[in-house]
């Protein structure tokens, strides 16, 4: 009894002592006091305090700018600061028994993000400190510029260019002028795989022009990165890495934008929503967005049949009755409603094990095409001449996985990826085949019709009899899909010492098959003869149908290693082993002319092969970093799927007389079965450097790049069906500069210029479209030898908390070659600059913007289909309009609004 007495007189002292040694040990208090550069308070700005053993805690400022959180244990914290229209502050201090104020925190009025954070080398160092070629772009940024997507985004990044053919096209991306297909209307739209260039959705390959929403950054790597990344790369990587979700706070954001087109009619939207919900504070947390752009379109098709294969495509224009017995118009015709779509979910298992679940989609409607056709058809600047409506419906969707295991040694990824795309299209096909073939190309060398006139006048020929068939046209039904399976595991050292490494293995397999069907309405009643389509009579009047496949399986292992000599040197060497199969297979056939069908045919390659880097940088301080690499970049060949043409086919084609030529014919010459694998050797010396403060930043970078066995996009022999073939050598040599100044606290500029001096180094025999040659210092194609930008930022406080922004930003993007050297036709496409102006108010929750994109309505071709040389009449007495131009999008005018909660 005496002892539990005892215990319990114990315990009550202890209790009535050790309460208020608790009560004192929790009681810690941090205020402060939020100003802006010109020492005014800021009201509503986000304050987070981290640290301690409660986690993230969060507060506002109030009217006088301060803020205070209590009970706050002894140790170590930090503060982050946050208000929409300026950068943010983190500071870090302790707190111990007495109450902790802290100085001022000043936000500066922040229209770039100078410290930017980098993940290119699969490690998080700052931008500045990465002795790589790398431009990158943040989320914020991107949101205050409205860049909407890769086409935009290039303009403002040094040594990358997208050849802009609008929604509708598959816009080509060329990283330092490595390119060689001659400028070219996008037919068969597909998805770009296995372009030169390629694109990363977090860590997973995905050949997508992505919708800019909900995006924590972009990066852009110029030059070979296969030592680092899974999918090799020819001449460079865009990644796109979209806002993680967090498992501490819960936000919700909703955007809007309404906006004009200077040439269009009815007004266009652009709206969205992002939430982030933590399920389980610091476990598990979901994160969303969607959105959905809808552009009015400003091209007008004026020259749309009534009927087909029985209406007149050109009927006498100035006959009015005629015109409108024939022909009807589709005003701003090449609409573009696109949803994209996310959702991910986050689980942090532990401090050094967390699993990434995230489904993406992008699902995208075009009306039409972004062209006119005022050279070969005398069209007005937003006018297009095409027949029949072409729209062009994508859909991809990916969904993925990735799982981060951090021990001590090393941080442990592996990300799994499914993605599947899907298009299915129309276009106007009319001009390919009345100014290649003729009507009377399409059919056999006697039919029913012909047979009926020659019974009643023996002379007449199938041209006198085909240049009556006044209402022929054609178009084509166009399907594709594709899916692909990637797996990439790599390990990242993450210790302290002077060795750093990465590697990993990587998986590919990509399938792909694709349908096209021609159609030409009346010409089934007009020759007589019933199309044979698979060996039974067609219930269309199908005059062609191809369809291919292509299966590829790709691996390979990779890896770079970097040792410091001191604090100043380091070197790194890496290599990527590989291997890949590749299948094809492709069926042709002529249904009016079932003789040159061409059966099932497959071909099969496969390659093995290492690359190699070597890199030395040198940090002359904490500001500057130089660096020199060498290293290899590849791009996977493959074969043509067609059958090899007969010696009877050859000879026909060869001899001196065009007018026995076979008709559409689906073969190919022997030599262009293989289409071998292209590589480049990139050098490049560069250095990137800043004040002490951050104020002022510049980059630059010189570069070699020798090209060897360049692939180039042909044509087959007869049907002028889309082939790859291998060319010589090709060579780009020239600078890339970029920086920024912080004038004053309000006034921030940036600016970019790159050079590229792109040519052939080898001659080319027959490389050209229609066999033409080219030759050593040619100039390629497609990219311009000087593009570069410049974007100034003016901030001022009104009062109240209210933010003023003014951002003026200024593109010039220098001539372009349709083709190498100006060769087979070639043409020089005028250089053209922008003018881009906007405003916005910011308060508290709310940003406002009102803005003009393309200030001064520029008109510029951004690219060609065919050459000039195809404007005229045709055999048959049409006017060819197969000549056509891509035209930059006109002025645009809008308001753009955004709330963002928590």
């Amino acid at each position: 009894m005496r002892f539990a007495v005892q215990v319990a007189a114990g315990l009550l002292h202890f209790c009535l002592v050790a309460a208020p040694l608790q009560a004192a040990a929790q009681s810690g208090e941090v205020t402060g006091v939020v100003v802006d550069a010109t020492g005014g308070v800021l009201p509503g700005a986000t304050v987070t305090l981290s640290g301690g053993p409660d986690g993230l805690r969060e507060t506002q400022t109030d009217a006088g700018g301060r803020f205070v959180f209590t009970g706050i244990a002894p140790g170590a914290y930090a503060v982050t600061v946050r208000l929409s229209g300026f950068g943010s502050v983190t500071v870090d201090f302790m707190v111990g028994a007495e109450p902790v104020e802290l100085p001022p925190t000043t936000l500066r009025l922040g229209a770039f993000d100078e410290a930017l954070v980098v993940t290119a080398t699969r490690v998080e160092e700052p931008l500045q400190r990465v002795p790589l070629s790398i431009s990158a772009v943040t989320g914020a940024d991107i949101e205050r510029r409205a860049i909407g997507n890769l086409t935009e985004l290039s303009r403002w990044t040094p040594g990358l260019t997208v050849v802009d053919q609008g929604a509708r096209g598959s816009n080509v991306v060329i990283a330092r002028g490595l390119h060689t297909d001659a400028l070219n209307g996008s037919e068969f739209a597909g998805n770009n795989y296995n372009n030169g260039v390629a694109t990363y959705l977090g860590d997973i390959p995905l050949a997508v022009d992505l919708r800019l929403h909900d995006i924590e950054r972009v990066e852009v790597l110029l030059g070979p990165q296969g030592t680092l990344y899974g999918a090799g790369t020819l001449a460079g990587a865009v990644r796109y890495l979209p806002r993680r979700a967090d498992t501490e706070r819960r936000t919700f954001e909703v955007r809007g934008d309404l906006f004009a087109l200077a040439h269009g009619g009815a007004p266009g939207t652009d709206a969205g929503v992002t939430f982030n919900l933590p399920l389980v504070t610091g476990r598990l947390a979901l994160r969303g967005s969607i959105d959905r752009y809808d552009d009015p379109g400003f091209i007008d098709y004026d020259y749309l049949l009534r009927t087909p294969g029985v209406s007149e495509p050109e009927p006498d224009l100035n006959d009015l009755a005629a015109v409108e017995a024939n022909l009807r118009r589709e005003a701003d015709a090449n609409t573009e409603e696109t949803v994209s779509a996310r959702l991910s979910l986050l689980w942090e298992a532990t401090p050094e094990l967390s699993a990434l679940f995230a489904y993406h989609l992008q699902d995208q409607h075009v009306g039409a095409r972004q062209v006119n056709h005022a050279r070969s058809f005398g069209t007005g600047r937003y006018v297009a001449a095409h027949r029949y409506l072409e729209p062009n419906d994508r859909r991809n969707q990916l969904w993925s996985l990735e799982l981060t295991w951090a021990p001590p040694w090393a941080e442990v990824t592996t990300a799994v990826g499914y993605s599947r795309y899907a298009q299915q299209g129309q276009r106007d096909q009319t001009d390919l085949l009345i100014q290649a073939f003729g009507i009377g190309g399409l059919l056999p060398g006697t039919f029913p019709a012909l047979e009926r006139a020659r019974a009643t006048n023996p002379d007449v020929t199938i041209a006198d009899l085909t240049s009556q068939f006044r209402t022929f046209s054609a178009y084509t039904r166009e399907e594709g899909r594709e899916q692909r399976f990637n797996w990439e595991t790599r390990l990242v050292s993450t210790g302290d010492g002077p060795w750093h490494w990465v590697g990993g293995v990587f998986f590919n397999n990509y399938d792909s098959s694709g349908t096209s069907f021609e159609l030409a309405p009346g010409l089934t009643e007009f020759s007589g003869i019933t199309p044979i389509l698979g060996g039974r009579p067609a219930g269309e009047p199908v005059e062609f149908y191809t369809l291919g496949s292509q299966e590829v399986v790709e691996r390979a292992v990779f890896g770079e290693s970097s040792y410091d000599v001191g604090d100043r040197w380091r070197l790194t060497a890496g290599g990527r082993w590989f291997g890949y199969r590749i299948g094809t297979g492709s069926l042709t056939e002529f249904p009016y002319t079932p003789a040159y069908n061409s059966p099932f045919t497959d071909f099969e390659s496969d390659d093995r092969g290492a690359l190699y880097k070597a890199s030395v940088s040198y940090r002359f301080d904490g500001r500057t970093t130089a660096w020199f690499t060498r290293s290899q970049g590849y791009r996977i060949g493959g074969g043509n799927n067609f059958r090899v043409c007969t010696d009877e086919e050859i000879a026909l084609l060869t001899d001196a007389d065009p007018g026995n030529d076979p008709p559409q014919s689906g073969c190919i010459y022997e030599d262009q079965a293989l289409v071998r694998p292209d590589t480049t050797t990139n050098y490049e010396v560069g250095v990137r450097s800043a004040s002490g403060d951050g104020r002022f930043t510049a980059s630059g970078t010189w570069f070699h790049v020798d090209w060897e066995d360049i692939q180039v996009a042909g044509e087959t022999p007869f049907s002028a069906q889309p082939i790859t073939l291998n060319g010589a050598g090709a060579v780009s040599r020239g600078v890339e500069l970029a920086g920024s100044a912080g004038l004053t606290d309000a006034l921030r500029l940036r600016g970019q210029w790159s050079y590229a001096h792109a040519e052939l180094s080898q001659d080319a025999e027959g490389l050209l479209v229609g066999g033409a040659d080219a030759f050593k210092g040619d100039r390629l194609s497609g990219a311009p030898r000087q593009q570069g930008s410049l974007l100034a930022s003016y901030g001022v406080l009104l009062g109240g908390g209210t933010a003023l922004e003014l951002l003026y930003g200024y593109a010039y993007v220098g001539d372009v070659l349709t083709r190498i050297g100006l060769r087979a036709g070639g043409e020089m496409l005028p250089a053209y600059d922008l003018h881009n102006v906007s405003a916005s108010l910011a308060r508290d929750d709310w940003t406002l913007t009102f803005y003009a994109d393309n200030l001064f309505d520029e008109y510029a071709v951004t690219g060609v289909r065919q050459t000039p040389g195809q404007i005229g009449l045709t055999r048959d007495g049409f006017r060819a309009r197969r000549y056509f131009a891509n035209v930059l999008a006109p002025r645009r005018v809008g308001v753009r609004i955004r709330y963002v909660f928590g």
